[in-house]
């Protein structure tokens, strides 16, 4: 089969045999091109705002039933070229196109079924017109299949001749009454028979025969106390063979209410003997309720009332006060990657896998997206002087603003800056929504010309101590250029200008306060991080490892052992940003200093944002490490203070990992003795180094514990 625009939309809607579509998938990996085409064709159909063909007049080609008559394939060939070269020359023609396919394939692939009262009333109004002739048959293809099976399904009633009245329904149509009531006579049957054995089950029959067959009055009740009738009771072979009579004596009886059979006579004292006074209990006789009938109503006394357990009225008790209502939510801006190169990352709402975004693609309100190192994402903002910037390693989701915000920004890590252009018709301040780890905050950028910048950092533990400022984001609010309203938290707003420049984020419950002022961060700067040539390159490299194909999840993690240190670095960094948790315990036994680095840094800021994350991280570890080895590695990812480094104990311990088989764990344990002891001289020591170059190096360490009384800091 031709790779076709047709067969590549026959084949990405899945309306192919699987022989055929193994063979398209096979030849689309082949072809560049037709990968590319692809992607196009997924890409077009995804974008938002996009416009659309003309109805009328210029601009309105081509014509709607030639479209429909190619989808069909029924289009004459000499046509299908001119058709497929517009879509492929144009996106609106070309989403129209496949919109349309995929549109008819999910409606066409199921059969439609029309309910026989429709039926019955379409019949009723129309009056069919007398056939003349045969029609010429109609082209061959998969719509006129389906219609031609639906004339097939009514075809009887338009064989039928024209009387001049109104139409005589079919008599397929008409409903069977023989049918209907054999259907009626069965359902009832079954009916009563459910019914009376819910009955028999209840204890209904057995309960009202066991009374009636006695031939018995039940004995008044005086004052609460049973008198015993006179005559003697019968024994249970007499009220065996006495049940039809006894029911034909008591028809005219009244029948006692089934709520009466449920209250319980007094238990009887026992003898000495141990055995029941009332001989009827023995014989398993049954009581016959109790009826006033027997006494006159002066002597009777009013019987006590059940104690009955009065049901508790549900939706009556008080219910607490509605929530507030939800402020209501602006719409949400045309927002446009504007990148030209670059990989900003998207999350799929349904699957959670991370998928590259085309370039000049809209995000959406409710888009989690990221910026992997060494990349950053630019956005255009439609209708407003506003530019944003994600930075490298930086995660966030859009959401549409309340009240004069005009979007909300839910910052999880990273760096991101905000810039009003010095242009602009509308002088007014231009509000945003922020929500910092939690923490809600509302920026308005006074005047055009304003930039700002957001820096949210994870906190990192320092040993399993619970530790509240692991759940307060380090970083801050940064202002170089123009004026800025800080508000947190629904606090008073504060503003915050070039001159100060700075606010660090607070900790709850103290308020916003602006200052010290700070030197300007490189990735505010116009120059931005410097770079060198290597780096550009290594850029350029790893931009390439993407596919807008594949996730995220299948692309990147085999990068992670890729002998080139800033690949393998750059994919560490990638995959903590959207925390692949196994990915990146395996990356603690990379033969790369650095890429064994950014996997303990992106863990170790992963671990105290769950409760449950340790769990998950002793299995992950668990997989790779062997068994003896998954304690220490987890100790060590939760970390060791300053204040652990005057600990003999861990000192010694830190020490001696230092020279652990395992690589993991002698670079995690020199990241804490290095932190502990900045000032130290490293003696030569590196992780990597073979056993006989770092047992040298150890010996530095090691006169530094004796020199200290075994400490590595006094």
């Amino acid at each position: 089969m031709r790779l076709t625009l047709r067969a590549l939309l026959a084949y990405l809607d899945d309306v192919l045999e699987p022989a055929t579509l193994k063979e398209i998938g096979v030849r689309v990996s082949e072809s560049p091109s037709a990968s590319a085409t692809v992607a196009r064709i997924k890409e077009v159909i995804r974008r938002r705002r996009i416009s659309a063909p003309e109805l009328t007049g210029s601009g309105s080609a081509p014509d709607p039933n030639l479209v429909a008559e190619y989808l069909d394939n029924t289009l004459s060939p000499d046509t299908v070229p001119a058709l497929e070269k517009l879509c492929l020359d144009s996106d609106m023609h070309l989403a129209e196109v496949a919109s349309s396919h995929q549109i008819l394939t999910a409606v066409l692939g199921e059969p439609v079924e029309v309910p026989l009262a429709t039926r019955e009333r379409m019949y009723a109004l129309v009056t069919p017109t007398p056939l003349v002739g045969d029609a010429p048959p109609p082209k061959s293809g998969v719509h006129n299949k389906l219609r031609d099976s639906a004339i097939m399904d009514t075809s009887p009633a338009l064989e039928a001749e024209v009387t001049g009245g109104r139409p005589v329904m079919p008599d397929y149509l008409k409903p069977a009454k023989g049918r209907n009531l054999v259907v009626l006579l069965v359902s009832g049957c079954v009916a009563l028979g459910w019914i009376l054995w819910v009955l028999n089950d209840q204890g209904v029959f057995s309960s009202r025969q066991a009374n009636v067959a006695s031939n018995e009055k039940a004995a008044p009740v005086v004052g609460g106390a049973v008198h015993e009738p006179t005559s003697a009771p019968h024994h249970d072979h007499e009220k065996a063979s006495t049940p039809v009579e006894g029911l034909a004596n008591h028809d005219d009886e009244p029948v006692e209410p089934l709520v009466a059979a449920t209250e319980s006579s007094p238990v009887p004292e026992p003898d000495a003997d141990g055995s029941p006074t009332d001989q009827s209990l023995a014989r398993n006789e049954t009581t016959a309720p109790q009826s006033a009938i027997d006494e006159p109503a002066a002597v009777m006394s009013d019987p006590a009332a059940p104690d009955v357990k009065t049901p508790e009225a549900v939706g009556l008790s008080p219910q607490p006060e509605p929530a507030p209502p939800a402020p209501a939510t602006n719409p949400f801006p045309a927002m446009m990657y504007s990148n030209a190169e670059g990989i900003l990352l998207v999350r799929d709402r349904e699957s959670g896998a991370w998928n590259v975004l085309p370039r000049r693609a809209l995000v959406r309100d409710g888009d989690e997206i990221a910026s992997p190192v060494p990349f950053q994402a630019e956005f255009t903002v439609e209708s407003s002087a506003l530019a944003v910037t994600l930075h490298r390693g930086t995660r966030v989701r859009l959401e549409p603003g309340t009240g004069a915000e005009l979007f909300k920004i839910y910052v999880d890590r990273g760096r991101v800056s905000i810039e009003r252009s010095a242009g602009g018709e509308h002088p007014e301040p231009i509000s945003m929504g922020l929500s910092i780890r939690g923490q809600n905050a509302q920026i308005a950028l006074n005047e055009p010309g304003t930039m700002c910048g957001i820096e949210v950092e994870q906190r990192v533990p320092f040993g399993r101590r619970p530790d509240p400022l692991l759940l307060i984001p380090g970083g801050g609010f940064y202002v170089t250029s123009g004026n800025v309203a800080f508000s947190w938290n629904g606090g008073p707003a504060v503003n915050v200008g070039a001159d100060v420049g700075w606010a660090g984020w607070p900790v709850p419950p103290n308020p916003m306060v602006a200052g010290p002022q700070r030197p300007i961060p490189n990735w505010l700067t116009p120059e931005g991080i410097p770079q060198t040539n290597a780096d550009r390159k290594g850029v350029q490299m790893f931009e390439k490892e993407f596919n807008v194909d594949q996730t995220v999840d299948m692309s990147i993690p085999s990068l992670v052992m890729d002998r080139r240190e800033m690949i393998s670095t750059y994919a560490t960094s990638t995959l903590g940003l959207v925390d692949d948790i196994p990915m990146l315990v395996k990356a603690l036994q990379s033969e790369h200093e650095k890429t064994r680095q950014a996997a303990i840094s992106s863990l170790r800021s992963w671990l105290p944002t769950d409760p449950n994350n340790t769990t998950r991280l002793e299995q992950e570890v668990a997989r790779i490490f062997p068994e003896d080895s998954v304690a220490d590695v987890v100790d060590l990812l939760w970390g060791y203070s300053r204040d652990d480094g005057k600990d003999v104990i861990i000192s010694q311990k830190l020490v001696a990992f230092m020279d652990h088989k395992q690589i993991a764990v002698r670079e995690l344990a020199f990241y804490y003795v290095s932190q502990i002891t900045p000032r130290t001289s490293a003696h030569g020591y590196r992780p990597s180094l073979a056993d006989s170059p770092r047992h040298a190096a150890l010996v530095g360490w090691r006169n530094l514990l004796e020199k200290n009384g075994g400490q590595l800091v006094k």
